[in-house]
């Protein structure tokens, strides 16, 4: 038997493998549908679109959900959201969910597509406080949680450095630091000053949405969840061609055994990963 012979074979083998795998999971997906209620219709859309994303070959990884939906159509990307958002839930890798587009989700308002870098520095000078606007800001610029963004206090921003630190591991989240803009952190020079509470944005979480929400309908007539300026700094940086270990690492998505063990490799690490987060050049102030 000659090489070629040898390799049509593999090749043949591998196809029925992948097609037996594909197949199993479909199916697998399919019940878990149908116990959850979902229409006849729904279910088989959802399944759809999950067969031909396992026969693309995309790795079910940041980097292979990123670069998928990098090549979808708006109007097509939105099946494929939500069938690939089920299908993570079925398979409980919810720390992937970030990676799949927005693309139609109900906030106050009504429904939207996912923000553009262009209409995220938009509503920034729609924003009238300064608390909200930091808030906004650190928030688009350092792909913080928006929960996290609430708690942050002024011990955990270290000012001219341009680092936010706040160590936190749970069994679903973590994060270690991440970075901001210069010239959000020259504002925050200035913002901290007039601090009277230890925290750095002390007004109501729902306060703050709520004026950040006023601002887009001013800014672009729609709105997009906090959440998704999360999305959008993932997208961003991948974009930009930040390393995506540098970037799964802000994000908080490495491993629950990966540790920031101590302040030396913290601070070796912190000004070339700075660097590295810089090539993106995300700035949100005006």
């Amino acid at each position: 038997m000659n090489h070629s012979s040898v390799k049509s074979i593999g090749v043949k083998v591998k196809k029925v493998f992948e097609n037996v795998f594909v197949k199993r999971e479909v199916e697998g997906f399919r019940a878990w549908l149908s116990s959850k209620g979902r229409s006849k219709k729904t279910v088989k859309e959802r399944c759809r679109c999950l067969r031909n994303f396992l026969l693309s070959g995309t790795p079910l990884t940041a980097r292979g959900l990123t670069a998928f939906f990098s090549r979808l159509r708006p109007g097509e990307a939105e099946h494929y959201a939500k069938a690939l958002r089920l299908y993570l839930k079925y398979k409980g890798r919810r720390d992937l969910i970030e990676y799949v587009p927005s693309v139609s989700v109900k906030v106050e308002g009504g429904a939207r597509e996912a923000p553009r870098y262009e209409d995220v520095r938009k509503v920034a000078e729609y924003i009238e406080t300064r608390e909200a606007l930091y808030l906004y800001a650190m928030l688009a610029e350092s792909g913080l949680r928006p929960g996290l963004g609430y708690q942050l206090t002024r011990n955990d921003v270290i000012l001219g450095h341009r680092v936010v630190k706040r160590p936190l591991a749970t069994r679903t989240k973590r994060f270690w630091f991440t970075f901001y803009y210069v010239d959000l952190d020259e504002e925050l020079s200035k913002y901290v000053r007039g601090l009277s509470s230890a925290r750095l944005f002390p007004k109501k979480p729902r306060n703050l949405r709520l004026e950040i929400y006023k601002a887009m309908d001013r800014a672009l007539g729609y709105r997009f969840t906090l959440y998704d300026l999360r999305h959008f700094w993932i997208s961003y940086m991948n974009y930009k061609g930040v390393n995506p270990l540098i970037v799964e690492v802000l994000a908080g998505h490495k491993p629950p055994f990966f540790r920031v063990t101590t302040d030396f490799y913290l601070a070796a690490w912190i000004k070339e990963w700075r660097e590295e987060y810089d090539k993106a050049e995300l700035k949100i102030l005006h």
